[in-house]
């Protein structure tokens, strides 16, 4: 009888360890480079500028936990990776990325890093780090070398976020 208590036991405490879910919420704008708002003129002779700068919440992150109990919005460390994953991808364009607020949370939770902007490549690399239940962490986008010598034709990459439990 004591056997069968004992794997219950273990049962349900790996039942509940299961049921507990990382959630990463990421919402984004589309970046246009060359439309009626940021029209280019171009002196003969020279390029374009070379950097462009999105909005500075251009892409929202929400870190959760559910359960929601103060394990979870308060103590679960994380932090997140982020790459890209090229479609369509001229090697002369840089992709960063930065954090431009602390984002909203209740119980003055821990949120480093992201603060300069980061190299986005085609591998993970650390973003932002923090712990417990933080929403609405504002990003901004810098692109970096335009210019008149790339062909033109649409480019596209997807920027990957990677929540990881710590």
């Amino acid at each position: 009888m004591k056997r069968i208590s004992l794997l219950l036991f273990w049962g349900l405490f790996f039942t509940s360890r299961l049921s507990m879910i990382a959630q990463l919420n990421v919402e984004y704008g589309i970046i246009e480079l060359f439309n009626e708002t940021n029209n280019i003129s171009i002196i003969p002779g020279e390029d374009i500028i070379s950097e462009f700068e999105s909005s500075h919440e251009i892409i929202k992150i929400s870190v959760n936990f559910l359960p929601e109990n103060m394990q979870n919005d308060v103590h679960r460390s994380w932090h997140i990776n982020v790459k890209k994953s090229d479609i369509e991808w001229d090697s002369s364009l840089e992709i960063n990325i930065r954090r431009t607020n602390n984002g909203e949370h209740i119980y003055n939770n821990y949120l480093s890093g992201g603060e300069d902007y980061l190299l986005i490549n085609n591998y993970d690399n650390q973003f932002i780090e923090g712990n417990g239940k933080i929403l609405n962490i504002n990003c901004q986008i810098k692109l970096v070398g335009r210019s008149l010598i790339i062909p033109a034709k649409q480019y596209q990459t997807n920027i990957v976020f990677t929540l990881i439990d710590d």
